[in-house]
Order: structure tokens, then C-alpha cells, then sequence
């Protein structure tokens, strides 16, 4: 049924077989040899109109080569056919009774879970087969961590330009961020339960995909838990961007990571790939090319400005744009630079945003 995350094709003989084994665990865990017992997984989907991607995401689990592993789908609502379809699967849906956003979820699928590993998934990823055996190798066999993150396949669902950039774009700057790291990412993330219940589960104030889980993160490391970025798990992501919801999701994603970074001590903040010294000359230098180009307008001399801001602006994303030549040629690079900077601009306005927010809340806290 569909095909795994890799692009090949799955074996109906073994996806039966694996569907009578998440049959048994439902019932109660069903414990194999494998190197002693395989730990029980609990894989927790939040989902809201996910019609579209659910069947696919469910499909490809289900034909894991890891055994022991039961599924929850958590509906936040849905108001298409998600629910129905989700029910043609082997797996558990829990419903909330109003939508409370992506953290809420999580945390309810959290406390209907048995597992003592909890791997929260996207509905619209798809994972290979080999991902759950990683994360029980990461977590249980080396014992090197009590959380760990994957990342997005290269080859992406939605052929549209701006739902590759991003997608390319989102693996460029996680594996920038090698061996341990200090954040959490829910698109495919695994954390064992103690570390999970140790740091609070995820602030419920964000009502939608935003930095509860950078800041899971965050509180797991103050706990002293590990967290390990491992590129061997891999998904593949089906997302489609228009450039308004590319542009859209990343000046809210940046005002909350921002306002995040301020509240934290600042020996809790911790960069990863997205804030590092490159991205940050990448968005002065966009405020530069903005404002330069405001200036030439008035006056041509400005124009030398605007010039020299552009070149620091191509230099400081010269690894990316490497990178995307790789993957997808020349041509998808000289279509990308533009659309780059308009990222690097809404970046720098959620930035601000999120900065403002922080000092307003502070200030206010101050005076009451």
C-alpha cells in the first residue's frame, strides 16, 4: 500500500504483518527480541484538515522495519474527512472537542500514550522504515541522548518552487547543526518520557505551530537532558507553499523564536543552523539592501551602497546557494536569490515583532 519514504515501493505481505503487530499492541505491548525487548514507541500525530496527507503519512509508518510501536492521531477538531480516514488505519484517534492548536495536541496524545518513547511526527511527513529503529538506536542501544530530531528527505512531494526552496532551505540550515543541539523539533522528534515530563511538555500558550517545541527544547536542556540531531532519520515533506505562506509562516515563526530567545536566560539560549553568524550578516545585510534602496531612489550616488549591500548579502549565503545548485542547478539558484532576500526581510520584521512583544510584556509586567 503507497510506498515508503525512500520512494520504494512497500511489500503488502509486510505491511499486513505489521498491522496485525500494531493490532497486538493496541490491545497491550507486545514485546520482541531484538537485542533484548524493544522498547514500546508511541508515535503522536496532531492533526487538524489533514485530509490530504493523512492516508500517506499513516501508510508509511505502518511499514515500519521497527516492530514494537503503537500510533495515536490526535484530531484538534478537523472539519474535513481527516477523522475517517485516519480510521481506515491501525491506530488510536483521540479528539479534542475544540481546536487548541499543535502544543495542546501533543500534550494530550502525550498523556494517552504508553510508550516510554514518545516520537512526535508532522501528518504531512512521510518517514522511512529504517526511522524508528534510529531513534531506539539513538535513545536505547547508545543511550547517547534522551531526545532526538530528523530531517526532511531532499525530494519533496510538492513539485512548486517555493515548497522545494523551503524545503531545501530547512535541511541547508539543520545540518549546520551537528552532533548535540539545544532545540526540539516536532516535524520528527523523539524524546523519551522522562525528559519529556521533567521539562513540562509543551507551553499550551502557543496556539499554533510555532516555538513550543524550541522551547521544550530549551527546558529539557536546562533539566540537563541531551538532545541529538541525527540525519540518518528522514522524512519526506509534503507541504505546499504559495509565496504569501512561505513568507507568512516565516514572520511568525521568527517574531516567536525571538520573543522565546529574549525570555530565556542567556545561558539556556542556544543557536542552532537558523541564528548563526551567517544568517545574521545574511539579514543585516537585507535591511541594508532596503534601506539602500530606498536611499537610491531619492539619490543615484546611493546606488554604490545598494550595489556593496547586495554583494554581502550573496557572499554571507554562498554555502546555501552551493547547496542548491547541487541539488537543483544553476537556475534554480539565480530564481532563488531574490526570493531569499524577501525571506531575509520578513525574517528581520518578525524580528523586530518579536522583540517588541518581549520589552512590551516586560514592561508591563514591571508596572502592574
Amino acid at each position: 500500500m503507497g510506498s515508503s519514504a525512500d520512494g520504494r515501493p512497500g511489500s503488502r505481505a509486510k505491511g499486513n504483518a505489521t498491522r496485525q503487530v500494531v493490532r497486538e499492541i493496541q490491545g497491550g505491548p507486545m514485546m520482541k527480541n531484538r537485542q533484548g525487548d524493544e522498547p514500546l514507541i508511541s508515535v503522536i500525530i496532531p492533526v487538524y484538515n489533514a485530509a490530504y496527507c493523512i492516508a500517506r503519512c499513516l501508510d508509511n509508518l505502518l511499514s515500519s522495519d521497527y516492530n514494537n510501536f503503537e500510533v495515536l492521531v490526535v484530531d484538534d477538531a478537523s472539519t474535513d474527512e481527516t477523522t475517517r480516514l485516519a480510521s481506515r488505519a491501525d491506530c488510536r484517534i483521540v479528539r479534542q472537542t475544540s481546536n487548541r492548536g499543535a502544543a495542546a495536541a501533543r500534550n494530550r496524545g502525550s498523556r494517552e500514550a504508553r510508550g516510554k518513547i514518545l516520537f512526535f511526527l508532522d501528518a504531512d511527513v512521510f518517514i522511512q522504515r529504517e526511522a524508528l529503529g534510529l531513534i531506539v538506536e539513538d535513545l536505547v542501544e547508545k543511550s547517547s541522548a534522551s531526545a532526538v530530531i530528523g530531517v526532511y528527505a531532499v525530494s519533496q512531494e510538492s513539485k512548486g518552487f517555493y515548497s522545494q526552496y523551503q524545503n531545501l532551505f530547512t535541511i541547508f540550515n539543520h545540518e549546520r547543526s551537528k552532533g548535540y543541539i539545544g532545540w526540539f523539533w516536532t516535524a520528527m522528534g523523539a524524546v523519551t518520557r522522562e525528559a519529556f515530563e521533567a521539562a513540562g511538555g509543551f507551553n499550551e500558550h502557543y496556539t499554533g505551530a510555532s516555538a513550543e517545541d524550541v522551547e521544550l527544547g530549551y527546558m529539557m536542556n536546562r533539566k540537563g537532558f541531551k538532545i541529538l540531531y541525527d540525519n540518518r532519520i528522514r522524512g519526506i515533506h509534503y507541504h505546499h507553499h504559495s509565496l504569501r505562506s512561505l513568507l507568512k509562516n516565516n514572520f511568525k515563526k521568527s517574531a516567536a523564536l525571538v520573543e522565546l530567545t529574549w525570555k530565556m536566560a542567556r545561558h539556556d539560549r542556544s543557536s542552532h543552523g537558523f541564528t548563526d553568524r551567517r544568517n545574521f550578516v545574511a539579514l543585516v545585510a537585507a535591511a541594508l539592501l532596503t534601506g539602500s534602496l530606498i536611499l537610491f531612489l531619492l539619490d543615484v550616488r546611493w546606488g554604490v551602497l545598494h550595489i556593496a549591500a547586495w554583494a554581502v548579502f550573496v557572499s554571507a549565503n554562498l554555502p546555501f546557494y552551493r547547496f542548491l545548485r547541487t541539488e537543483k542547478g544553476a537556475l534554480f539558484v539565480l530564481r532563488t536569490i531574490f526570493l531569499h532576500y524577501l525571506i531575509y526581510l520578513t525574517v528581520g520584521l518578525g524580528s523586530v515583532l518579536g522583540t517588541s512583544r518581549y520589552y512590551r510584556n516586560k514592561i508591563s509586567l514591571q508596572s502592574g
